[in-house]
């Protein structure tokens, strides 16, 4: 405006010592897509260059608003229920930006030279010295904030908490029962005393965030987290990706976990190995004894004593059992069985790449690493019967006069493992879903659903990955710079409630599945112990699934 002769210097100087009082509100928006968006802003300008931009294309993608919004909502609060599960973390102190003597004087001091900073000057007769608290003001309107929740400075923890906020507003907030889950962080697995007071938490010159409840409009004390995580959700007969969720806020940080990271599988890649068996001809009730060991792997270099989660062992164990309840060392002992290139090979038709799986026993643990939306693709082949699919998220796309510029054409389905197979891992899974390490699921009340839960080693990495044949839904929760949940952290407490919470209020909406068995499975009553052929009269006994050709004796 100065070069254009709009303003005076004067003018232009006076608004340039003027405090920064704009902020980030976010867009207004009926579906919170803005992952899935730049994903397809992104693809965009890759076809049609920046003219994208400008040609009034329309683009039709294949988000679900509904899902869409239930994956920004479950994933957001169940990483704020993990962050506040594990303490106040101390915030960073901006003490030195406030006026030299500011806290040495009562607390009415300060709040009298508040109230005069909100007294702009009005003119150009002279420009303004800079004013006392400009410092404050532009560090809290140059944060970006997040939903309902705003950065502050305190300014007081005498008897209430007093602070002020980018807008120049001084907060009182009393204390309250509400915030006994702020004990001091002092690791990931310990906090401090529950506190009773603002002053045991907090200093004078402490950045902090608040949060405004939506429905009380009430405000209390809040932090923003650092863990994260991503949710995709995909239709497995035809690839289209009905959610997608990259990670906390994108506008705190765009990267989108979802596309961008491979995080390491921990058990969720149980189910990829657990077919590879079935495929090498052993069946759901073949007996792996689960006891201590010590493995002398050239490929590690070095003695490796794994465990299991439980700390327990549990001796001969069918294959059924031992994936449904996610038993480590008969996964290592079945790994070495059915051989380690075998098994890598086979990960191959799920969608692997043969550099993102290891070469050694701890693959048997899922030292595999693999992106969400690759991984709700691999278990999209147990959900829809052993076929290969792709996920995608754009379906049309329309010039100005609403010509198809772009149609997804029919998507080419190929068969990636026996259908077999699939069904009898996706049994077992619906199985882990009622009583095995998913078993939370069954408060959903549905009978065809199955899923897996992944934990990896010092739990840095944790997913769940649940299913039926309509929809496939993969969460992953860690740091982006790996490091340890915490030792009671595993993905039953992370990333399943999350998917709870994403699936509970659209059960309703999802289409049963009878779970028929394909052709070629026979169902054998079999002794539990055994694994064998049961007698008739056995009172231990239950039906397995098996390939015709792989029956018990």
């Amino acid at each position: 405006m100065l070069d254009l002769g709009s303003i005076h210097p004067e003018q232009y100087d006076l608004a340039i010592k003027a405090p920064i009082s704009a902020t980030y509100h976010g867009l207004v928006s009926e579906v919170e897509a803005s992952y899935f968006s730049e994903i397809i802003r992104r693809y965009m300008i890759s076809e049609y260059g920046l003219d994208a931009y400008k040609e009034g294309l329309e683009v039709y993608t294949t988000i679900d608003s509904k899902l869409q919004n239930l994956a920004v909502s479950a994933l957001k609060e169940g990483l704020e229920k993990y962050d506040k599960r594990h303490g106040f973390r101390s915030p960073e102190n901006y003490k030195d930006l406030f006026p030299e003597d500011f806290f040495s004087q009562d607390i009415s001091y300060r709040l009298s030279l508040i109230a005069e900073s909100k007294s702009l000057p009005v003119g150009i007769s002279e420009v303004p010295e800079e004013e006392p608290l400009d410092n404050i003001y532009n560090l809290l309107n140059n944060l970006t904030t997040t939903d309902n929740k705003f950065p502050v400075l305190v300014l007081s923890v005498e008897d209430n908490l007093v602070v002020i906020s980018g807008d120049r507003t001084v907060v009182q907030l009393a204390w309250t029962s509400n915030l006994g889950w702020a004990r001091p962080y002092i690791n990931e697995d310990q906090r401090g005393p529950r506190p009773k007071s603002y002053s045991e938490l907090l200093q004078e010159g402490d950045l902090v965030w608040l949060e405004q409840d939506k429905i009380k409009s009430s405000l209390s004390l809040t932090q923003i987290p650092e863990v994260q995580g991503s949710i995709v959700a995909m239709d497995p007969n035809n690839g289209e990706v009905k959610a997608l969720v990259g990670g906390y806020d994108f506008f705190l940080s765009k990267y989108n976990r979802a596309t961008q990271s491979s995080p390491l599988l921990g058990s969720n890649y149980k189910p990829f190995l657990y077919a590879s068996a079935l495929d090498a001809g052993l069946t759901a009730s073949s007996l792996i004894n689960d006891a201590p060991i010590v493995f002398e792997d050239e490929a590690l270099e070095d003695k490796w004593r794994p465990r299991n989660a439980s700390g327990r062992f549990y001796g001969p164990t069918r294959l059924r059992e031992a994936l449904l309840q996610s038993v480590n060392l008969v996964s290592i002992r079945l790994l070495r069985e059915i051989g380690i290139e075998r098994v890598r090979d086979y990960s191959q038709n799920f969608g692997f790449q043969l550099e993102e799986l290891n070469s050694d026993l701890s693959l048997a643990l899922g030292t595999a690493s693999l992106s969400p939306i690759k991984n709700v693709a691999a278990y999209s082949v147990f959900a829809n019967g052993g076929k290969s699919v792709e996920p995608y998220f754009i379906s049309k796309i329309t010039d100005r006069t609403g010509n198809t510029i772009f149609q997804k054409e029919d998507i080419e389905i190929n068969q990636a493992i026996d259908p077999r197979i699939a069904f009898i891992i996706k049994d077992i899974l619906q199985e882990a879903a009622s009583r095995g390490t998913a078993k939370k699921v069954k408060e959903l009340g549905r009978g065809d659903l199955a899923g897996k839960t992944g934990t990896t080693n010092e739990a840095e990495s944790t997913w769940f990955t649940g299913f039926n044949e309509s929809l496939v839904t993969t969460v992953w929760v860690g740091f982006d710079q790996p490091k340890s949940l915490g030792n009671r952290e595993f993905g039953s407490s992370t990333a399943l409630p999350i998917w709870m919470d994403f699936m509970q209020p659209n059960i309703d909406n999802l289409p049963k599945n009878k779970n028929l068995p394909p052709k070629g499975i026979v169902s054998i009553k079999i002794d539990k112990k055994t694994g064998l052929k049961a007698e008739s009269d056995s009172r231990n006994s239950i039906f397995e699934y098996y390939l015709e050709e792989h029956l018990p004796r």
